[in-house]
């Protein structure tokens, strides 16, 4: 689990999980940035906390598993999803807080679905995976809405890092929404504005 500051907890760390054959290096492309918080538990409409919802779609079933059992272990509630026509269908039939997406899979890459997810589902966040990095791929995800961009190799800290990040970020803009909400008032004429002599 993640402690008050944001970071890994030495628990999380013990467990040495890492991609496999993937644990020589890791490196992180931001497409935005902000301090990583605890971010796994939402709030639905009757103010019960409940896992917020990933789907992991990626064509190799053990990353898959990997990630999978990684998060479950953080507190997300995790779907699976080998390939992106199969993210989409399964994007269709529930509801998803944030897409881990894989850049290259069979018939489909990750850049086809994030054209298709802004096209027809608005604005769901997804942090692109890729072992094929490069400046120009990072432009595309972000000119298509994705939030960030992870390459591979990475550790599973970094995953988790960058989707903690993403929650905190969310949290912070309700909670400012929720503020303007209080403090602006509602009805135009309860701005009183007034005159007064020059001092």
């Amino acid at each position: 689990m993640t402690n008050s500051n944001g970071k890994v907890s030495e628990s999380a760390k013990a467990r040495g999980k890492k991609v496999e054959a993937l644990t020589n290096s890791s490196a992180t492309v931001e497409v935005e940035s902000l301090a990583p918080e605890v971010g796994s538990m939402a709030v639905d409409g009757t103010g019960t906390p409940e896992p917020r919802h990933i789907m992991v779609a990626d064509d190799d079933p053990a990353i898959r598993e990997l990630v999978r059992s990684f998060l479950e272990d953080e507190g997300y509630k995790v779907s699976e999803a080998a390939s992106g026509q199969e993210a989409l269908d399964g994007l269709k039939a529930g509801a998803y807080d944030l897409l881990l997406l894989d850049m290259r899979m069979p018939g489909m890459t990750g850049l086809d679905v994030l054209k298709q997810l802004r096209e027809k589902q608005g604005e769901l966040p997804v942090i692109l995976m890729t072992a094929h990095g490069s400046p120009n791929v990072a432009i595309q995800a972000s000119s298509l809405g994705a939030y960030g961009y992870i390459s591979k190799p990475f550790e599973l800290d970094d995953v988790l890092y960058n989707i903690n990040r993403y929650f905190e970020r969310l949290e912070l803009r309700e909670e400012v929404r929720t503020l303007r909400a209080q403090v602006e008032p509602r009805d135009p004429s309860e701005r009183i504005i007034g005159d007064s002599p020059a001092m």
